[in-house]
C-alpha cells in the first residue's frame, strides 16, 4: 500500500523521471499533490538536476539564501506559514519555486537552498533579503526592500535593490550592481565593474579591474584598487566627494571636474586647465584613462592605504549637523 501511494505521488509531480533534467531524489514525507500544483514536502526536498538548468525563485517577503555543493542535485528547504504552499514548477529549462497563499496577503517564506555550483540563479522578491555564496553560475537578483549579499562567487552577476544595501565580497567576474536608496559596497572583486546608486554611496575596495564605472547622485564614491595601464575608470557624483587611492607611479591620464568643490592630492600632481572647472593631469605614460566628476564635492587623490576620513557619509552628515548648529546659534535659537 505504501509503495503504491509513493508511486502515485511521484507520478503526480511535474518533474521528469531520470534521465531527464529533473528527477525526484527524495521526498521527506508524503504530501497530496496535483499535476498542476506540485507542493514542496516538508522539511526539505532534494531533486536531481542536469547541467543547463536555471533556478527561479519569486518571493514576496522573507529571505532567499543559496549555498552550493558539488552534487548534481538541488536541496530545497522553506520556512513558511501553514496557510501557504510552496509550488515547484518546471518550465522549459527552468525549475521555478513560488508561493501559493490561501490568504489575500501574499505569503512570507524563508528559502534555504543548496544548489550545484554551476546552476544559473534568477532570484527576485519584494520584502526579501537575498544572499548567495560560492556560486559559479550566472546570477541575476532583484529585490525591492531587502539587502543583497554575494560572497565567493565567480561569473556574471546582476544585482539590484530599491531600498537595500548591495554587498559583494570576494567575487570574480563582471558585476553590475545598483541600489536606489542605499549604498553599494564591493570588496576584493576581480573583473569589470558597473555600480550605481541614487541616494547612497559607492565603496570599492581591493579591486582588480581594467573597467570600472561608478556613479551616484547623493553620496560619496570611493575607489581603492589596481589601476591597469589599459584600463578605463569613471567615477561620478552630483552631491558628494570622490576619493581615489592610486600609486604615484601609475600610468594614467586623469580628467578631473568639480563645479563647487576642490581637488586635493596627497602626492604631487600638475593640473592643466582644459576649460572652466575641468582639469587634466598625467602620471607616468598616461595610458590608463580616469574620469572623475563631482558637481558639489571635493575630489581626493591619495596613496593606497592612506585614510581620507572627510570623504565618508558619516563625516559629511556630521559636517551638515555642525553647519546647522552654527546657523541656529547665529539666529539665537
Amino acid at each position: 500500500m505504501r509503495a503504491a501511494l509513493a508511486a502515485t505521488l511521484l507520478a503526480a509531480i511535474t518533474l521528469l523521471p531520470r534521465p531527464a533534467a529533473f528527477a525526484a531524489e527524495r521526498w521527506d514525507h508524503e504530501t497530496a499533490v496535483s499535476a498542476r500544483e506540485p507542493v514542496l514536502p516538508e522539511p526539505d526536498t532534494t531533486i536531481v538536476v542536469q547541467p543547463g538548468i536555471t533556478l527561479e525563485i519569486e518571493n514576496f517577503g522573507g529571505a532567499i539564501s543559496v549555498k552550493t555543493w558539488g552534487r548534481e542535485a538541488i536541496k530545497i528547504a522553506a520556512d513558511h506559514s501553514l496557510k501557504d504552499r510552496i509550488l515547484i514548477e518546471r518550465t522549459g529549462s527552468a525549475l521555478r519555486l513560488k508561493v501559493k497563499s490561501r490568504r489575500w496577503v501574499p505569503g512570507s517564506v524563508r528559502y534555504r537552498i543548496t544548489a550545484p555550483r554551476w546552476m544559473k540563479l534568477e532570484l527576485s522578491g519584494i520584502n526579501t533579503d537575498i544572499d548567495v555564496e560560492d556560486s559559479r553560475g550566472e546570477i541575476r537578483i532583484e529585490t525591492v526592500q531587502g539587502d543583497v549579499t554575494l560572497k565567493g562567487c565567480a561569473g556574471f552577476a546582476s544585482l539590484s535593490s530599491i531600498q537595500g544595501l548591495i554587498r559583494v565580497q570576494g567575487v570574480r567576474g563582471r558585476i553590475e550592481a545598483s541600489s536606489v536608496n542605499q549604498a553599494v559596497h564591493l570588496e576584493n572583486v576581480v573583473g569589470p565593474i558597473f555600480a550605481e546608486s541614487v541616494n547612497g554611496g559607492i565603496l570599492i575596495e581591493g579591486a582588480q579591474s581594467d573597467s570600472v564605472e561608478a556613479s551616484t547622485v547623493n553620496g560619496p564614491v570611493t575607489y581603492e584598487g589596481a589601476i591597469s595601464d589599459a584600463g578605463f575608470y569613471r567615477f561620478a557624483t552630483h552631491n558628494g566627494c570622490i576619493d581615489v587611492a592610486m600609486p604615484e607611479r601609475s600610468n594614467a591620464t586623469l580628467s578631473l571636474s568639480t563645479f563647487s568643490g576642490g581637488i586635493d592630492s596627497s602626492f604631487p600632481v600638475t593640473l592643466k586647465k582644459i576649460k572652466s572647472k575641468r582639469f587634466e593631469t598625467t602620471l607616468g605614460s598616461g595610458r590608463a584613462k580616469l574620469e572623475l566628476e563631482s558637481f558639489q564635492g571635493t575630489i581626493f587623490l591619495r596613496r593606497p592605504n592612506e585614510t581620507r576620513s572627510s570623504c565618508t557619509s558619516e563625516d559629511e552628515d556630521k559636517d551638515d549637523e555642525h553647519e546647522k548648529a552654527e546657523s541656529d546659534e547665529d539666529r539665537g535659537e
